[in-house]
């Protein structure tokens, strides 16, 4: 675990460096940045075996390749890429559910706004969904895993992804009632707290929306929505 984060850790270091003009001129680091990456990957593949330190890794990879904007666009297509398979194919459904969740950040730069495809982050959502539905069906102690979906979904929402909708969010937070109200466990108490902070949240953002014309949350109805 520690050799991937130095893999990583240096290929951020490429990308800073490429974007210093003293340096040298830009995209001279960008295959040197692909390289340390691609040994990041091999590390991962090859040496990280237990599931719980592969989904620590999947959030390390995606903190720091998320970040980056030296890659071109098909480097950086195939790493992501490669990082998401990785995150799909977690052992257990929970784990596979949060990495993949995760991994809608590859497609969200907090840096480049021209690395921002709302599509592919709706798609990775999507499958968080199904991956969720699949581990309830298996134990209804999975059901917080609805909440941190609907959770991730309101992040892209407020970040003005046009891909998450206010239908989207509705329809979640109907569901989210749905199962909650059936939460069991030793962690239902949790998830009913964590449910009923988001829709706290959900209403103030409403309340302030009322106020501002065109504002999101405003379209949303929270009054069959118990907690």
């Amino acid at each position: 675990h520690a050799c991937l984060r130095l893999w990583l850790a240096a290929a951020n270091a490429a990308d800073t460096a490429d974007s210093n003009p003293d340096l040298a001129v830009q995209g001279t680091f960008e295959p040197i940045c692909y390289e340390f990456l691609t040994q990041a990957l091999i590390t991962f593949e090859e040496e990280i075996t237990d599931s719980r330190q592969q989904a620590d890794g999947i959030t390390v990879m995606v903190g720091s390749v998320s970040q980056l904007i030296c890659l071109e666009e098909e480097n950086y297509d195939n790493i992501a890429k490669k990082v998401s398979q990785h995150g799909a194919k977690l052992l257990k459904k929970p784990m596979q559910c949060r990495a993949v969740c995760t991994c809608s950040h590859l497609f969200w730069s907090p840096r480049e706004e021209g690395r921002r495809e709302g599509q592919r982050v709706r798609e990775c959502l999507q499958k968080c969904l199904k991956i969720a539905d699949v581990a309830v069906q298996s134990s209804n102690t999975n059901v917080g895993l609805f909440v941190e979906v609907l959770d991730k979904y309101l992040f892209y929402f407020t970040q003005g992804c046009d891909e998450v909708t206010p239908e989207h969010i509705q329809n979640l937070l109907t569901l989210c009632a749905e199962h909650v109200a059936y939460a069991e466990g030793d962690t239902a108490s949790e998830v009913k707290l964590a449910f009923r902070n988001t829709v706290n949240y959900v209403k103030r953002r409403k309340a302030e929306g009322a106020r501002q014309e065109g504002d999101r949350f405003h379209a949303l109805d929270l009054s069959e929505i118990s907690v």
